[in-house]
């Protein structure tokens, strides 16, 4: 036990340490990246309407000033200089009202031409068996949030990889997405680092080394996402911010500590799946607790706390037992044929369209 308790001490300097060497200029600047998405459309299609959701204006809400700069609106036909504008544009919408399809040789630049193109068929809560235009859209009711934040918000930012955290901290709507992706990722991340590196534990000679190694990588990840998050709520990310999460983060480290006991207490290999679990969940745990704190100012209550680490864990297992289907034959060799992502400190690419 005092063994136990050495370790996870050691484990709270270790992540000062580590975050420390973490490029925060780098985060600060993926934060900040410059953006702009239009919204063309006929008139009457919803456009601005789509805007203030996107802007954060609720009917009886206030217009985040810094995010409706990033949204441009464009009525349809669009003249050549606003046809320049959208394909400047990271990101350009075609909205069309689902009742009155329209199209023209604009959509057909833009969805050739635009650096990302969404085609969106707006007011489908109109009618009884909604059907897309001819040209495939995605069907969404701009009067509604939740039409909007499950449709929509998931769509623009696998248009946008590169964009998760400019986009989140430029208009708040995006934030529960980009943090539930940024936390799933990492988290997935951790787990398959935890798998690959429980097998050389087995052996004696291997096993320090791996230890060491699996503390850092999973460390320095999970302070990436921690930092990226802050940048997201617009926070700063200097020494004092490492300072301010500690208290935080804490309790990860010994979760990390119990998950290397584990390993030993179990014959070679077995310990590998819990590992993995406590890994993924202490992650989750982590970025859903550092979340409450940047949203309230104030530490989760441990009750809260507990029900947190308990719906990790459930959240954790099932996650898992996909993660380790890769790793049937040789987690090794799926390790090393690039199919982990060990990095922990950005999105993956995709395709823009």
């Amino acid at each position: 036990m005092v063994n136990l308790l050495r370790r996870g001490a050691a484990g709270l300097n270790d992540f000062v340490d580590v975050l420390r060497q973490v490029r925060t200029d780098e985060i600060a600047g993926e934060a900040e990246r410059h953006f702009r998405i239009a919204v063309a459309g006929a008139p009457g299609a919803g456009k601005t309407t789509l805007i203030n959701r996107l802007a954060g204006l609720s009917f009886n809400g206030v217009l985040q000033p810094f995010g409706v700069r990033r949204l441009i609106e464009l009525d349809t036909p669009l003249a050549p200089d606003a046809l320049d504008e959208a394909l400047d544009c990271e990101l350009v919408i075609w909205l069309q009202d689902i009742t009155q399809p329209y199209g023209d040789e604009a959509f057909v630049q833009l969805r050739a031409h635009a650096q990302a193109f969404l085609n969106v068929a707006n007011k489908a809560d109109l009618l009884v068996d909604p059907q897309p235009p001819a040209e495939r859209a995605l069907l969404l009711s701009a009067s509604s949030a939740d039409s909007v934040r499950h449709e929509l918000l998931p769509a623009i930012l696998d248009c946008l990889p590169d964009h998760w955290l400019a986009l989140g901290r430029s208009l708040p709507v995006f934030r529960p997405e980009v943090a539930s992706r940024e936390i799933n990722r990492v988290a997935r991340v951790n787990a398959e680092v935890a798998i690959v590196s429980a097998i050389p534990q087995a052996t004696l000679i291997l096993g320090p080394a791996s230890a060491l190694a699996d503390t850092l990588i999973l460390t320095k990840n999970q302070g990436m996402l921690l930092l990226r998050l802050a940048s997201m709520y617009g926070l700063s990310l200097d020494r004092s911010r490492l300072v301010e999460l500690a208290p935080v983060v804490g309790a990860a480290f010994g979760w990390r500590t119990l998950a290397r006991e584990l390993v030993g207490f179990l014959p070679a290999g077995l310990g590998v799946v819990p590992k993995a679990v406590i890994a993924y969940a202490g992650t989750v745990a982590m970025g859903r607790a550092a979340l409450w704190y940047y949203e309230t100012g104030r530490k989760m209550p441990e009750t809260q706390l507990a029900q947190l680490r308990a719906a990790s864990v459930r959240e954790a297992k099932e996650a898992v037992r996909g993660i380790a289907q890769k790793f049937k034959k040789s987690p090794a060799e799926s390790y090393a044929d690039g199919e982990s992502d060990a990095g922990g400190g950005k999105p993956p690419r995709s395709a823009a369209r």
